[in-house]
């Protein structure tokens, strides 16, 4: 099994976790984790060491349950700015109310009408 030093984490790691050039001939020079690292970090403008960061956290910063699966990096989508970690339903929540407080205070007092009454 041939091995190679990823260039960006300095670890030693068998050929099949660095993906292939564009003429699928060689190997990349760093693995296919920090190159997955570094996308991320890039498309949201923070640092690795920031990625690594939000990347830890095991619950959602809305609902406080344990994220399983996918752990969503949210933003704002007018300013580009990071601000924590959600996981997929509550990123998709807040999606679909297009980060509108206005729709939020009013689904809360429409299920609030609604709890009074059932």
């Amino acid at each position: 099994m041939e091995m190679r030093k990823c260039l960006s984490c300095s670890e030693i790691k068998l050929l099949d976790e660095f993906k292939k050039d564009k003429n699928k001939t060689n190997h990349r020079f760093k693995c296919k984790e920090c190159t997955r690292k570094y996308a991320r970090a890039w498309r949201y403008n923070i640092s690795i060491a920031e990625l690594e960061i939000l990347e830890k956290k095991d619950y959602c910063a809305i609902c406080n349950l344990a994220i399983v699966g996918q752990k969503n990096i949210d933003h704002n989508h007018s300013t580009g700015a990071v601000r924590d970690v959600l996981c997929s339903g509550c990123n998709y929540a807040l999606g679909l109310i297009k980060e509108n407080t206005d729709i939020l205070k009013n689904m809360i007092i429409y299920i609030d009408k609604w709890e009074n009454k059932n």
